[in-house]
């Protein structure tokens, strides 16, 4: 037998109730079991309650650091602790909880710190998140990320000024004696997942249908763990026990089957239930959302479908009225309205896999000799022209390089600029994403981690010029280690220029438009309710280009043009205008009122306009086209 039947879970069940009454809820985690009601054969409610975090030391504090400095300070470590995008709950953070999001996901990579120093939370000081921000940002970190499975299921945040911070790992993390051993746990972890994903052979199916093998297979390897009820074991609620011990509680379920569908693309989440302490997954199929519980499908030796691709309505009712939450987490995802891809359905529909034929006996070919790789200086450039350019090295450029190393009249951040900002790099117009993913490539020799992508885009669009962000990656442990690697002296960081370098056409990857014509389009939109024209859209993106004119004096442009001037508005209109083109807001009405009576007073309208012109507001618009605002 798989399970120990109803003996079992009735004592799991008097277990619970017993501790139910005894613990509080977040002075530590809430492990109050609650019979699942209507169904005797499912597992009883176990889902992990965070625990009410505590403040951090002073002590603690003083050694924060930013989400870049945790990236570059564990250079040597691979990015395992983010190494998907940022799932769906991220995207529906507002942008201060995914400030936290991202400096959480910084934190969890100090495995092998005994008190794991806190990462500090990007612009905090403008969020002013509340401590409820702070854990709903947490956990939906922890939600998207079930990879992520030594953090302890808490966490510890700082506060300075009367504002939070900083937040980070608690002393109840895993802790790694070394790097190989976090590896190796990981490792364990990727090949578990890859196995299951093998065994239910969903290569070439549709993914209503994977979907649907995942889930048969997930319950079939797992068993649900009653000897972990009433402890304050984290592991049980991960996907690596599932994975690797074959144990799990419900959300150890469905993070469980949220990594798989993750590895096959499809797009999931969690979802819980206050009333059952239980958590299931809600899975897009299609257009449609599906919600499916395979801890209440695992029937011990008899595999259910009770509780798979429901509707919210259905899945509520089957758990007899334990309703999914409304608010916190669940409240940022949507209501599994599908109804297409039901079970049966599925079943009906599934394609019958083809018989895979007996390949005919090949000669195995002579191993092509393997080309010798170049070291020291002619390597360096060898690399900075595949890893930069994505070509091979030319033999005049390669050799001025070369030259230019040898002879000291270069160093290697100094050539890795003229790489990067060479003619052809630049010719490429990567928008700032995709720029910074190019960094991560050739001066960490590693693809980028997702929190990392987003603190140096975030540094870009927070004025930050491309030049700024270049010195950060030649400057980091990583590149040191790769430039010594052949010899080579890394160097100074560059001369910062006064104007930093932007695109000057659409991004060759993705065919995003470059934020200067991003901003000049912008401002033919809410200034003149057009679209561009194609001279004046050439005229002032080029002298925008050229630094000829910079984004404050591109606006007065626009509101004293003819065509604006001819429109006839109205002061109040006016002020309307300027809060729209320069604030990105409509206008409240405490600060129209001072506007429109300064105008009343004799003010000029230019007087105005520099007033909007000046504000943090505009800088941030400036800033998040690439564009200087000047004066």
């Amino acid at each position: 037998m798989k399970r120990e039947m109803n003996k079992n879970r009735l004592a799991a069940l008097a277990l619970a109730m017993v501790l139910g009454a005894t613990l509080l809820f977040g002075a530590v985690p809430a492990f109050a079991e609650t019979p699942e009601p209507g169904s005797p054969d499912a597992p009883v409610g176990s889902l992990w309650q965070t625990p009410e975090p505590e403040a951090l030391t002073p002590a603690q504090m003083a050694t924060a650091e930013t989400a870049a400095e945790a990236d570059e300070g564990e250079a040597g470590l691979p990015t395992l602790y983010a190494a998907a995008e940022p799932g769906y709950i991220y995207t529906q953070l507002s942008a201060g909880q995914q400030a936290v999001y991202t400096a959480f996901a910084a934190a969890a990579q100090k495995v092998m710190e005994a008190i794991p120093s806190p990462v500090r939370i990007a612009d905090a000081t403008t969020y002013r998140l509340a401590l409820g921000d702070v854990k709903l940002a947490v956990n939906a970190y922890l939600f998207d990320h079930p990879e992520v499975f030594w953090t302890g299921g808490d966490f510890t945040y700082g506060v300075e000024n009367g504002v939070i911070t900083m937040v980070g790992m608690t002393g109840s993390a895993t802790k790694y004696a070394s790097e190989s051993a976090w590896v190796a746990e990981k490792a364990a972890f990727e090949a578990a997942a890859a196995a299951l994903v093998e065994k239910a052979a969903v290569n070439g199916l549709e993914p209503q249908y994977a979907a649907l093998k995942l889930h048969d297979v997930l319950c079939g390897a797992v068993t649900y763990d009653y000897a972990s009820l009433g402890t304050k074991d984290y592991l049980p609620h991960t996907a690596y026990n599932a994975f690797i011990k074959g144990k799990a509680v419900c959300d150890g379920y469905s993070k469980g089957y949220l990594y798989l569908l993750r590895l096959c693309g499809i797009q999931a989440s969690l979802v819980t239930s206050d009333a059952l302490n239980h958590g299931w997954n809600i899975v897009k199929l299609g257009d449609d959302w599906y919600e499916t519980d395979a801890t209440w499908d695992d029937g011990g030796d008899q595999l259910k479908h009770t509780h798979y691709d429901k509707t919210t309505t259905q899945m509520n009712a089957l758990h007899n009225g334990g309703a999914r939450n409304t608010t916190g987490i669940d409240a940022l995802l949507p209501l599994a309205e599908g109804t297409g891809y039901t079970y049966a359905y599925l079943q009906a529909n599934m394609p019958t896999p083809a018989p895979t034929p007996t390949p005919a006996p090949t000669p195995t070919p002579a191993p092509a000799p393997t080309p010798t790789p170049e070291v020291g200086v002619p390597g360096f450039v060898t690399r900075l022209y595949d890893v930069c350019l994505g070509r091979t090295p030319d033999a005049a450029g390669k050799a001025d390089w070369i030259s230019r190393l040898q002879t000291g009249k270069a160093t290697g951040a100094e050539a890795a600029y003229g790489f990067v900002f060479s003619k052809e790099f630049k010719g490429k117009n990567y928008c700032n994403e995709d720029y910074v993913k190019q960094l991560y490539r050739a001066f960490m020799g590693r693809e980028y981690d997702a929190p990392g992508l987003a603190d140096w885009v975030g540094k870009l669009e927070g004025g930050k010029t491309r030049e700024e962000v270049f010195n950060g990656f030649s400057q980091s442990s990583e590149f040191q280690k790769i430039s010594a690697r052949y010899g080579i002296t890394v160097g100074s960081p560059i001369a910062v220029p006064p104007y930093g370098t932007v695109p000057t056409g659409p991004c060759t990857v993705d065919g995003k438009p470059d934020g200067v014509t991003g901003f000049v389009t912008r401002l033919y939109s809410v200034v003149l309710g057009r679209t561009p024209d194609t001279a004046g859209l050439k005229n002032w993106t080029n002298q925008l280009w050229a630094h000829t004119a910079s984004g404050a004096e591109v606006a007065r442009g626009f509101v004293f043009s003819n065509e604006f001037k001819a429109k006839g508005y109205s002061d109040s209109a006016y002020v309307d205008y300027l809060y729209q083109a320069f604030m990105n807001r409509p206008a409240d009405k405490a600060g129209k009122a001072d506007w429109v009576s300064r105008l009343a007073g004799g003010a000029s309208r230019e007087t105005v306009f520099y007033g909007f012109v000046g504000s943090d507001e505009f800088t941030k618009i400036c800033n998040s086209y690439g564009i200087v605002r000047g004066g």
